[in-house]
């Protein structure tokens, strides 16, 4: 008995664990800043902390082809927060908002529904070479960010948000601030993962396994059909 308490009490602990939410906090202007929290645990996401400088070591020779051999730098990942962060200013916020717009009308809309924005606000000031282009140009910019955010605001749970789009007839470039809270709890993520898992079986791996069944079942009538054919054509 007492192993089953233990184990109990393990996997209550485990639930406990889960019920938890994780924070976030995303905020950008000029540059991008990502943190996150779990209890008491709060981690730099973006940038990344800066190690501390180690001690330097004596310089040993090295052969020349080693010297030539130059590594390549490493370009920046696929990711949406990379694209983002790569993109800068008001091309990089208007990524984001697509970028999200479209996983929330698919099959991860139901994962995207667990997560909660406490807070998003987003401000971006718009300006070109002249009046003319300026106008045109927030027209463009509007017709893209309204959408976004209304799909964002219906699709997931959001308890405070603003949004202010501006044309600037006097800037020289274009601006955009984004603050946004969120916090998503373990256990709902792994619910809909569940859920999406099902779905995933049923739609298509269920579909597959059908359409398999039907062409093996087709195979000995046609081969039939087939053997009726060439006896005809020999009589």
């Amino acid at each position: 008995m007492i192993v089953v308490y233990i184990l109990l009490g393990f996997a209550a602990l485990i639930v406990g664990l889960l019920c938890v939410r994780i924070r976030a906090v995303i905020d950008y202007d000029e540059s991008l800043r990502v943190e996150a929290s779990y209890l008491f645990l709060k981690f730099q996401l973006y940038p990344a902390p800066e190690k501390k400088p180690k001690k330097p070591k004596p310089e040993k020779e090295e052969p020349e082809e080693k010297k030539k051999k130059e590594p390549k730098p490493k370009e920046p990942g696929g990711n949406i927060l990379a694209r983002f962060y790569k993109n800068q200013g008001l091309g990089g916020v208007l990524e984001l908002l697509g970028a999200v717009k479209d996983a929330l009308g698919g099959m991860l809309g139901r994962m995207w529904r667990t997560i909660v924005i406490h807070d998003l606000y987003l401000d971006i000031s718009v300006t070109d070479e002249d009046a003319a282009a300026t106008a045109i140009k927030y027209g463009r910019v509007c017709a893209v960010v309204y959408p976004c955010m209304g799909k964002i605001c219906s699709g997931m749970r959001v308890r405070r948000y603003d949004l202010d789009v501006q044309p600037d007839y006097l800037a020289l470039q274009d601006k955009a601030a984004l603050y946004c809270t969120l916090s998503v709890r373990p256990i709902d993520m792994t619910n809909a993962m569940v859920i999406l898992a099902a779905q995933f079986a049923w739609k298509v791996l269920l579909k597959l396994y059908k359409g398999a069944k039907s062409s093996e079942d087709k195979a000995p009538k046609q081969q039939a059909e087939q053997k009726e054919n060439i006896q005809k054509g020999a009589s």
